[in-house]
């Protein structure tokens, strides 16, 4: 019998190695999780887009961070693309099944039926969500549709600030319809994105981003005869069917991921360990427990069932701050990284953080052609109220404001912490902040933020607007890599003007003026 892994690291994303029955057995399990805690549930259906979309080619750098943040919180990751599972095989640790979403929405809606839960169909170009919600009720005559609705999302651009008012209608629509499940089919990343930017005021159990689905359920675009899925030539029958659009698009997307392949297969030749060096790893653990903080000492071999053992005997301790020790570690698997991440995202919903220590220049290059190192790098997912910043400052953010404001009269300097994204825009009084700046210029300092999101930046463009009316001039500085980052991807880094520091938009602000 096959050694499967419970999660398998896919160049930075923890993947659930799930079949498509125990993939659907799951999402109503979170389904009924969500009448105990009411937080809303996420499932992300990878494919190879997502990883061209998430990581750069010509360096290790995160491409897209806010889809980064988003799928390393979801809480079910589906591998939907062979290349996923070819990788998971090179790596040494297969994933057990493609779980697509064209599989996995029919599938669904019988087990909706059987179960007397109700989807919401979401998305889709012209009336597809209302014709996949039909043929899918013509399948299972009783299953329960909650509603339909065509909506444009925006994840770029200056109308970022207005997209707030038009998710109103739908979020209220399907807070109103009470739906188990909501189907999201903007394509990636804007349905991840939506859901995220919409999550702290969703009452939906559970969300899939499940992309053209709408247009399988149909049969407005037919899928590859079956013997074709199983051997992951359905790509092929893909480009067949809309030649000039896909063959670009899968070129660009097969060389990518040759581009992110590459670097690790020397080290899949140097560092495969033979099973009988490998087991009983975990016996040689070492955990040191603090008053705030465990130091995790592993072993040379650190594998998925390393950091199993290592998460079964500190979940029922309360702390703070894991710190891994990596000083005698040699070889880390695709398992092993996948639980890691697991554990991270578990870990920042306790508002605990994760680092790391002691990590060899050969371990390092590997963790960073796996593009995991950063999961110890607590810079831009904090979820906490209280953020430890890169020169040991402590920042806390209090109440509804998570900002400060001071203003000489004529510049007003409007300071964030932490981390700025939808969430923390929605519990900000943006009437009183427009009062507090009327009538000057105001400076955005952004140095304590390690991230921000599409939204967060859509509520930057309003307060250029409010500012715009009196005739007064914004500039932002502090920007980090990582938000920068964010600013390129959603195509604003020029619409402001930015300086370095405090002192350079002071005078960039009085030259102007």
């Amino acid at each position: 019998m096959a050694d499967y892994a419970k999660y398998v690291g896919i160049f930075g994303l923890p993947v659930d190695n799930m079949t498509l029955d125990e993939t659907v057995s799951k999402i109503f399990d979170l389904c009924n999780d969500y009448l105990l805690d009411k937080r809303p549930r996420l499932v992300a259906t990878v494919n190879v887009d997502f990883l061209v979309n998430l990581h750069s080619a010509k360096n290790y750098q995160v491409r897209h961070p806010e889809l980064m943040a988003i799928l390393r919180q979801a809480d079910v990751v589906t591998p939907d693309g062979m290349p996923l599972l070819w990788f998971s095989r090179l790596m040494g640790k297969p994933l057990r099944e493609r779980v697509t979403g064209a599989d996995l929405v029919p599938q669904i809606a019988q087990e909706a039926t059987r179960l007397k839960k109700s989807i919401f169909f979401l998305g889709g170009s012209g009336d597809v969500a209302k014709r996949a919600a039909q043929t899918l009720q013509k399948r299972s005559p009783e299953l329960m549709v909650a509603g339909f609705s065509s909506h444009y999302v925006h994840v770029e651009g200056e109308y970022l600030a207005d997209d707030d008012i038009r998710d109103d209608e739908i979020v209220e629509k399907n807070n109103y319809d009470k739906p188990d499940i909501l189907l999201i089919a903007f394509g990636n990343p804007k349905q991840e994105i939506w859901y995220w930017r919409n999550r702290h005021r969703l009452k939906v159990p559970v969300s899939i981003g499940i992309g053209g689905t709408f247009n399988f359920v149909t049969g407005a675009i037919s899928r590859a005869p079956e013997w074709m899925q199983k051997i992951g030539l359905e790509w092929v029958y893909r480009i067949t069917q809309d030649p000039a659009r896909l063959w670009r698009r899968y070129f660009y997307g097969f060389v990518k991921l040759t581009l992110f392949v590459a670097p690790l297969l020397p080290r899949v030749l140097y560092s495969a360990k033979p099973k009988t060096v490998l087991a009983g790893a975990s016996n040689r653990v070492r955990l040191i427990f603090g008053q705030d903080k465990i130091s995790i000492l592993l072993p040379s071999q650190v594998t998925g069932e390393v950091v199993k053992t290592i998460v079964r005997d500190i979940e029922a301790v309360d702390t703070e701050h894991l710190e891994f020790d990596f000083a005698d570690v040699e070889y880390v698997d695709i398992a092993a990284i996948g639980e890691l991440l697991v554990l991270r995202r578990d870990k920042l919903r306790e508002n605990c953080t994760m680092t790391a220590r002691n990590i060899n220049p050969t371990l390092r290059r590997t963790l960073i052609a796996h593009r995991s190192l950063d999961l110890f790098d607590m810079n831009y997912l904090l979820s906490g109220s209280t953020a430890q910043s890169e020169d040991g400052e402590s920042t806390t953010v209090q109440g509804n404001a998570p900002y400060s404001l001071n203003s000489d009269g004529n510049i007003s300097v409007l300071s964030f912490f932490d981390r700025l994204d939808a969430h923390r825009v929605s519990q900000i009084d943006t009437r009183d902040l427009q009062d507090k700046l009327k009538g000057s210029d105001v400076i955005i300092d952004l140095t304590k933020v390690r991230f921000v999101d599409s939204s967060a930046i859509g509520f930057l463009v309003k307060i250029k607007r409010i500012a715009r009316k009196t005739g007064n001039k914004v500039v932002i500085c502090g920007i980090k890599d990582m938000v920068r980052q964010v600013f390129r991807m959603t195509r604003m880094e020029l619409v402001f003007e930015l300086a370095e520091n405090l002192r350079e938009a002071d005078v960039l602000l009085r030259v102007t003026t």
